[in-house]
C-alpha cells in the first residue's frame, strides 16, 4: 500500500511541476501534496517502526530459544552418558546372574550325584545287613 502511495504522490509532483512550468493555474495545490507527501512518510515511519519492533522480539524469541536448546542438548548428552554407563552395568549383571546361574546348576548336579552316592550306599548297607 505503502508503495502506491508513494506511485501516486510522484505522479502528483510530476503534475505539479509540469503544470507549473506550463504556467496553466489549474494545478493542485503544492501544499497539499506536500502534506499528503508527509502523510506517507508518516505511516511509512510507523510502519517500518513496527517492523523493527517485530523483528527486535522475534530476535529475543530466538535468543531465548537457542539458549532453551542449549540446555535441552546438555541435559540430553548427560543422559545419553547415563544410558551407556547403564547398559555396562547391565552387561555386568548379566554376566553376574548367568555365573550364578551356572553355580546353581553345578551345585544341583553335585547334590544329585551326592544323594545318588547315599542311596547306593544304604542299598548296600541293607543288602549286607539282611541278606547276607
Amino acid at each position: 500500500q505503502n508503495r502506491e502511495d508513494v506511485r501516486k504522490l510522484n505522479a502528483k509532483f510530476r503534475s505539479v511541476l509540469a503544470n507549473i512550468n506550463d504556467g496553466r493555474g489549474g494545478a493542485p495545490d503544492p501544499r497539499q501534496v506536500v502534506l499528503e507527501g508527509r502523510n506517507i512518510l508518516e505511516r511509512t515511519s510507523d510502519s517500518i517502526a513496527r517492523s523493527t519492533a517485530v523483528a527486535i522480539e522475534t530476535e529475543q524469541i530466538g535468543s531465548e530459544v537457542i539458549g532453551e536448546l542449549g540446555t535441552q542438548r546438555e541435559s540430553l548428552l548427560r543422559t545419553k552418558t547415563r544410558l551407556v554407563d547403564t547398559d555396562v552395568e547391565i552387561s555386568r549383571s548379566r554376566k553376574i546372574l548367568r555365573s550364578m546361574y551356572l553355580n546353581v546348576i553345578y551345585n544341583k548336579l553335585i547334590l544329585i550325584g551326592i544323594i545318588l552316592i547315599e542311596v547306593c550306599i544304604l542299598g548296600i548297607v541293607i543288602y549286607l545287613r539282611f541278606f547276607r
